[in-house]
């Protein structure tokens, strides 16, 4: 069953009284528990792409369905409503806040909800430890490494289990040995709890965990060759 339907996608930046044309009529859908890869070379519009299908950006044209809803037609705080309940997003640069501790940090979502009932605390501790970070729980930002901080991004971002999760240049800031455990922890879990997944990224070793690989080039999005 189609997820996300995006239609005609176009976008430009203006500077200086001059368009500059980002995305050009881009078409996109995403089924349910699909992986999808988007790659592209620096300043191809990924990460405009990706917000775009995410909602956090409104395009200059096109039309974005979510389960069958028109989400740029809708209310703001509807919009709002379809991002916190069934949306997750994984920036390159983990978002944490610098006076908070990685539990308060990764259950900060489920605070904003409503929804931090002590189920959902003790999970977010347990998968915490399962993935290694069992003694960083009250362990400030600054303390954690960039990889312990992704890591609990992901977990953050798994807890709501959203039905599909954008990540942004998720491994960019890792070495390898982090950045195979994050992607390995991202795919995993995301099976797990059949959500889709949307990555933009132009690390090639990971593709082949996907279920497609698109390229964006030009403002197109193409299959990838």
């Amino acid at each position: 069953m189609t997820l996300l339907q995006a239609e005609g996608i176009s976008h430009s930046y203006f500077s200086s009284d001059r368009q500059f044309p980002v995305l050009k009529e881009v078409h996109f859908s995403l089924q349910e528990c699909e992986a999808v890869f988007i790659s592209g070379i620096s300043g191809s519009g990924k990460t405009s792409l990706l917000h775009i299908l995410s909602a956090i950006m409104k395009p200059l044209g096109g039309k974005l369905f979510f389960q069958g809803e028109d989400v740029f037609s809708l209310s703001h705080s509807r919009v709002s409503q379809l991002r916190k309940n069934f949306m997750g997003y994984i920036f390159q640069e983990p978002c944490f806040f610098s006076e908070l501790s990685l539990l308060e940090n990764v259950t900060l979502p489920l605070r904003l909800s409503g929804n931090l009932k002590g189920d959902l605390q003790n999970l977010a501790k347990e998968m915490l430890i399962d993935i290694g970070l069992g003694k960083r729980l009250e362990a400030m930002p600054r303390q954690l490494s960039v990889g312990q901080r992704q890591r609990g991004a992901i977990i953050r971002s798994l807890l709501l289990s959203p039905a599909v999760i954008f990540a942004d240049e998720p491994t960019g800031n890792l070495d390898d040995e982090n950045a195979s455990f994050v992607m390995n922890l991202l795919f995993q879990e995301a099976k797990k709890k059949n959500i889709a997944l949307v990555i933009v990224s132009h690390n090639s070793r990971f593709f082949s965990r996907s279920d497609r690989v698109l390229s964006l080039c030009d403002g197109k999005l193409e299959a990838n060759q």
